[in-house]
C-alpha cells in the first residue's frame, strides 16, 4: 500500500455551495447578494465567527468571506454565512452600523451584530443543512489517502 498527501478542499466547496442557496434565500427577501469568493480562514476579529473582507464588484474584485475552522456545525456555519453575505450585499461599507442591522434582522438574525438567528431562520437552515452533502470535519493542511481513501 502507498500513501498519497491530498489537500482538503472539502468545506470550502461546502461553502460555496451554501452561498448559492443563500443568495436565493435572502434575493426572495429583497438582498441582492453579488458574487463572493469564499473559503475556510481565521477571522482577524478574535472571537469571530467569519469575515467578510472589501471587495469592489465593479471592478471585477469580489467581496471574499472567510469562515473560521471552528465553526462545528452546519446551522452555525449557514447562519455565519448568512451574515458575511448581508456585509458583501454593500461590499462592507457598513460594518455592523447603520445599513447592516436593517437586513440582518429583515433576514431573520437577531442580536446584531452577533451571528443568532431567530426561530423562524433556525428553522430553515436545519433544513437547508439537512438538504446540503453533511458538514465536513475542520481538518487543514493535508490528509493522506491511501487506495483512495483517507488515513490520516
Amino acid at each position: 500500500m502507498t500513501g498519497q498527501l491530498v489537500p482538503v478542499f472539502e468545506r470550502n466547496i461546502w461553502f460555496g455551495r451554501t452561498v448559492i442557496s443563500l443568495r436565493g434565500f435572502c434575493a426572495n427577501r429583497g438582498l441582492v447578494v453579488p458574487p463572493v469568493t469564499i473559503w475556510v480562514d481565521e477571522p482577524e476579529s478574535i472571537g469571530a465567527l467569519g469575515e467578510c473582507r472589501l471587495g469592489d464588484h465593479t471592478r471585477g474584485r469580489l467581496a471574499s468571506i472567510a469562515i473560521s475552522p471552528e465553526v462545528a456545525d452546519g446551522p452555525k456555519a449557514l447562519a455565519a454565512v448568512l451574515h458575511e453575505l448581508v456585509h458583501a450585499s454593500d461590499d462592507c461599507a457598513s460594518d455592523d452600523g447603520e445599513w447592516f442591522p436593517a437586513w440582518a434582522l429583515t433576514l431573520g438574525l437577531t442580536q446584531v451584530p452577533a451571528t443568532v438567528p431567530n426561530a423562524g431562520l433556525q428553522r430553515y437552515l436545519q433544513r437547508l443543512s439537512t438538504r446540503l452533502p453533511a458538514f465536513p470535519p475542520s481538518h487543514t493542511g493535508f490528509q493522506v489517502l491511501v487506495d483512495g481513501r483517507v488515513v490520516a
